[in-house]
């Protein structure tokens, strides 16, 4: 038998644009990542929506001992404050949120998210007037400032976390109306 002597394989090359792909390759994995943390955070407020339970410690209760909820205290806190601000209509930023991340995960174009997560807070914030219009204590915002006086005194954490909730959709509307607002004052004045 006879020898043969080792052929060394040509070096490869790079290809030209290989910062190109690899910034792309980055940005993929980074919008995918993205996507399914979207989706994860949508499956993860659905079971705590799902299991909220008005005994576990959260912003409305001070309760002791660990919560009931499968989600664990983030899970309290996270359910208590949509069920605060949005009632049972929180539940319709679910899907969008989900639906949002199952595109990025597929590199889908995600389409106008703000546009339906601002459809989404209109129908829960219409739903939770509603069914809480329905309800036979229903009350309005300031008689729910004015019962926060316990028999150990005025409970200013409660009036001022409510006051904030009085006042936050306001100010939002009116920054984003502004633009109209303003339009609208402008073509109403009158010359002369």
């Amino acid at each position: 038998m006879m020898a043969t002597a080792a052929v060394r394989t040509p070096k490869r090359e790079l290809e030209p644009h290989w910062r190109d792909a690899l910034r792309a390759s980055l940005k993929r994995l980074a919008l995918r990542t993205w996507g399914a943390m979207l989706f994860g955070l949508a499956v993860a407020t659905a079971v705590a929506l799902a299991t909220h339970s008005t005994t576990d410690p959260s912003f409305s209760t001070a309760a002791g001992g660990p919560p009931s909820n499968w989600i664990g205290s983030f899970g309290a806190y996270a359910s208590d404050a949509l069920l605060l601000l949005f009632g049972m209509g929180s539940v319709l930023f679910l899907p969008v949120v989900a639906l949002a991340g199952l595109r990025m995960m597929r590199l889908e174009p995600t389409g106008r998210v703000g546009r339906a997560l601002l459809v989404a807070a209109t129908g829960a914030i219409l739903i939770g007037i509603a069914l809480s219009l329905t309800s036979a204590d229903a009350r309005t915002m300031p008689l729910l400032v004015a019962a926060q006086d316990a028999t150990r005194g005025p409970q200013w954490w409660a009036m001022s976390v409510l006051v904030l909730i009085m006042i936050v959709p306001v100010i939002v509307m009116a920054i984003v109306l502004e633009r109209f607002i303003s339009r609208g004052i402008l073509i109403g004045a009158v010359k002369g």
